[in-house]
């Protein structure tokens, strides 16, 4: 018989270490972490980081351009740099893994 292997999109940008309650910004290195340590069948796939420009597709452009300038505060209630810089890899691996099922 043989096991299946998820598809995980993941790449080290994605992690976003800065102070939080929240575990969330560290979740898909802990996710990864974990599934390895544990052996599970995974395939670990690559994937483009969006642009800014990709954001305009569903966002005002004055939103898009403070939320990367830190003048406004991201999800996170912050402006912290690392947040800003995994945004784009963040929202690739979404894209890319929906794109990967359509």
């Amino acid at each position: 018989m043989m096991t299946a292997r998820l598809k995980v999109f993941y790449r080290e940008e994605m992690v976003a270490v800065f102070k939080t309650d929240s575990p969330s910004p560290r979740k898909p290195a802990l996710v990864v972490q974990d599934w390895q340590a544990a052996g599970l069948p995974f395939e670990s796939v690559s994937f483009a980081p969006v642009s800014q420009e990709d954001y305009l597709l569903a966002h005002d452009p004055v939103f898009v351009e403070r939320i990367f300038s830190r003048k406004l505060q991201n999800g996170f209630f912050n402006r912290e740099e690392q947040v800003i810089k995994s945004l784009s890899y963040t929202t690739g691996a979404i894209l890319a893994s929906a794109t990967d099922v359509i």
